[in-house]
């Protein structure tokens, strides 16, 4: 059966690259569509905010590791602000350890188990050598923020950790062996309350038009304007810096309630 949430169209507008390649968020969206973002970066923890306007002029830049002492911009009042995982966290779920041996975890027993298809997607999609025999299933899931599209559909920022066997055991720093690791996904996608079966692995890996999201982390809906912070990453010997992006796409096919933020934010999270 068709959700409704597929009969809306994304149209990407703009995509704004942050600061550093760490972890971001969303302080707010005003209605003139200026983003204040955060962002969280190196070993040490620093964080940075930008307020940018939707032309692409930063209006302001505060970063501690320049001035330890930084003040926090003033976020106006009349921001749009992202939201904890209160409606749709039911998609939570934690299972096996991050890593460990899997007979003594019972990693099969804790585990959602994966369709080839998704396991097939899903080696595509980590592409570091993970083949699709060592997926044992979803170890953990994590809605990270939502934002309401209609009375019953949703769109989240996720973090899925996945189960791989390794292909003999292996000891850590401490001398602990472990024959099973995990890695964490992240994913962007919609959802509708009353669907009685949760999309496909496959399907959610999609994603969003013209952008491939790395790490989507918080999202915020401003009239029909879907904004996604998309954490980045450090400098590998296998793949450059990436730094983290605030990217924006308008959503057509919403109905008019669904970002009059007067009549329903307040009630499902005030």
């Amino acid at each position: 059966m068709r959700s409704p949430i597929d009969s809306m169209t994304f149209h990407h507008r703009k995509s704004f690259p942050l600061l550093h390649a760490g972890e971001c968020a969303l302080l707010g969206v005003d209605h003139d569509f200026t983003i204040y973002a955060e962002e969280i970066y190196d070993d040490v923890g620093y964080i940075a905010q930008t307020a940018i306007r939707f032309s692409g002029d930063k209006l302001a830049v505060v970063d501690e590791q320049d001035d330890v002492s930084i003040v926090p911009l003033k976020v106006p009042e009349t921001c749009i602000h992202s939201y904890s995982a209160w409606q749709t966290m039911m998609m939570n779920f934690a299972g096996a350890r991050h890593r460990g041996l899997r007979e003594a975890d019972r990693v099969a027993e804790l585990v959602q188990p994966l369709t080839i298809a998704d396991k097939l997607a899903l080696a595509k999609h980590i592409g570091n050598g993970i083949q699709l025999h060592q997926i044992l299933g979803i170890a953990e899931s994590y809605v990270l923020a939502e934002v309401r599209l209609a009375p019953t559909l949703y769109f989240v920022c996720r973090r899925l950790r996945i189960a791989y066997a390794l292909p003999q055991l292996v000891e850590d720093e401490a001398g602990l062996g472990y024959d099973y690791d995990t890695q964490s996904i992240y994913l962007a996608h919609g959802l509708d309350l009353h669907d009685q079966t949760e999309p496909t692995l496959e399907s959610l890996l999609t994603g969003l038009p013209e952008v491939k999201l790395f790490r989507p982390m918080d999202c915020i809906l401003c009239r029909d304007h879907l904004f996604i912070a998309d954490g980045g990453s450090m400098q590998t010997p296998d793949q450059p810096e990436r730094l983290s992006h605030i990217h924006v796409w308008q959503v057509e096919g919403l109905p008019p309630s669904s970002y009059d933020e007067s009549t329903w934010s307040q009630k499902l999270y005030d």
